[in-house]
């Protein structure tokens, strides 16, 4: 097995077309073939399954495009960590953040972040947790920030943040705007917002404690603009974290409908591999992310905008 055989094997795995895998990777479609039966000779099987205009993965494959993909990010954290080791401020940092954390985390902690690794160029990934596990155990994503869940993959650790909160949002001038309990929205239907595996662990638990009928699901989305269409433009409610509340571009299209409950929420948390160390680079960007939580021994807090005043309002 070569590098250069795992590279090519995992473009095209992504790709999922011998034809847009070559043009990624800026060779010919016949020495991209070559390379991958070479591959599949050193492994003794065929990885890729040829059908239509594209390829799909064999048994094989799914367990050799795991190995492949932890290989060669294991060598691009590497080759960074020990070129920042020697002082260099270049590399790349992959980081996850929910819709919550991008809120609360990422425009000072990426601005503190850019003052000290000017030259390190940050992708910044949009999930949950569930969703993106196993990029964090083979080495694509360097660490995930939002909620967190009770129990993790063996090789993953996490670290609580600080204990979140979630409300009710819908629509400006929403039919159910004055409603001040779960009990008044009982009939009215939803955005499912999944913070874990399954709405039903989150405002269904709300909506059984109360001795409610579970809540309609009536739209399943997965992103936040997604999210926040379906609401504006329908009489669909949302479960959100509160800090939906305090964003600016939402301003003049939802709103916060007041229930009395109190409803809870995954802690928002960091979490990274176990065993392995992140690059200089990434264990500064999570102590930025710390800092902008407060954590105690934090010795400068960003400048932040004053929120106070609550961009989405709560209906008097």
């Amino acid at each position: 097995m070569e590098i250069a055989q795992m590279r090519d094997f995992v473009v095209i795995a992504d790709q999922k077309s011998l034809r847009r895998a070559a043009r990624t990777l800026g060779v010919t479609q016949p020495a991209l073939s070559r390379s991958i039966r070479a591959l599949e000779h050193s492994l003794g099987g065929a990885l890729l399954e040829r059908w239509g205009g594209g390829v799909a993965l064999t048994q094989l494959g799914e367990i050799a495009l795991s190995r492949c993909r932890t290989v060669l990010n294991e060598l691009r954290l590497a080759q960074d960590e020990l070129t920042q080791m020697r002082g260099a401020s270049h590399g790349h940092v992959h980081v996850c953040f929910s819709s919550a954390a991008h809120m609360v985390f990422l425009p000072a902690a990426m601005r503190m972040f850019r003052q000290h690794y000017p030259d390190v160029t940050t992708y910044v990934h949009d999930g949950l947790l569930p969703g993106v596990e196993s990029r964090l155990r083979d080495g694509t994503f360097d660490f995930y920030v939002g909620p967190i869940l009770d129990s993790l993959a063996p090789d993953l650790t996490s670290e609580i943040l600080f204990q979140n909160e979630r409300v009710v949002l819908g629509r400006r001038n929403h039919p159910l705007s004055h409603a001040r309990s779960l009990r008044d929205l009982a009939g009215a239907e939803w955005v499912s917002t999944p913070v874990m595996d399954k709405e039903e662990k989150g405002l269904g638990a709300h909506f059984s404690a109360a001795g409610l009928p579970p809540p309609k699901f009536a739209v399943n989305a997965s992103s936040a603009l997604s999210f926040v269409f379906a609401v504006a433009h329908s009489d669909l409610l949302m479960f959100a974290p509160v800090q939906w509340t305090n964003i600016s571009m939402f301003d003049g299209t939802l709103q916060r409908i007041a229930i009395r409950e109190t409803l809870s929420s995954p802690p928002m948390g960091l979490v990274k591999r176990r065993k392995l160390p992140l690059t200089p680079a990434a264990g500064y960007f999570c102590d930025m992310v710390r800092r902008v939580a407060g954590y105690p021994g934090a010795s400068l807090m960003p400048d932040t905008p004053d929120t106070a005043s609550g961009v989405v309002g709560t209906q008097p």
